[in-house]
């Protein structure tokens, strides 16, 4: 089946074979700082965090200058000004986390989502954090990524702004149920 979330959620069957201890997920087209395990652990000792996550930092392949084009994924991340901050949701393009967390709740990805072609990662772990989980961004925590060329256009800014408000109404009622009433 094609798609991140059966992707994902065939990583998760063959992770419960085998029982580790702890699990990530990447981007496919991600490079990992080298310093990344090091300072999941810094983190993890310092927060007590069960998930922790960190920024996909924005590389123009070839270019010397972040500024020769123009990246429109920036307007939907999240901004932080500590170096380390409590978070409601994680990324799964940089994330990693206790498996037990996983395995206490089996907890897969919805499938559902896969043809918004983004927030099964934002459902996941939302689930996880009502669930009582620590999550824990870090700016140490970093991969590096380079800016896909159709994410340059307005056309798809608007595309994605769009796709983001139907999504917010899914994960609403996914999280809360339908809301009801009388006028």
């Amino acid at each position: 089946r094609r798609g991140v979330v059966y992707a994902r959620n065939k990583c998760l069957k063959e992770a419960k074979k085998i029982n580790p201890k702890f699990i990530s997920f990447f981007d496919d087209d991600c490079i990992v700082d080298r310093l990344w395990l090091k300072n999941v652990f810094k983190v993890k000792k310092y927060t007590n965090a069960e998930i922790i996550t960190g920024p996909q930092i924005h590389l123009r392949k070839g270019s010397s200058s972040k500024y020769d084009l123009i990246n429109y994924s920036h307007f939907f991340e999240k901004k932080y000004k500590n170096s380390i901050n409590r978070v409601n949701w994680a990324a799964s393009n940089n994330v990693f986390l206790e498996y037990d967390v996983i395995k206490r709740h089996g907890l897969l990805f919805d499938k559902n989502l896969n043809k918004f072609g983004i927030g099964e990662d934002q459902l996941f772990f939302s689930k996880l954090n009502n669930y009582g989980h620590k999550i824990y961004w870090s700016k140490t925590i970093k991969v590096f990524e380079d800016i896909h060329g159709h994410r340059s256009n307005l056309k798809w800014l608007i595309g994605r702004s769009f796709r983001l408000g139907v999504l917010g109404h899914y994960l609403d009622i996914s999280m809360h149920g339908r809301l009801t009433g009388f006028i």
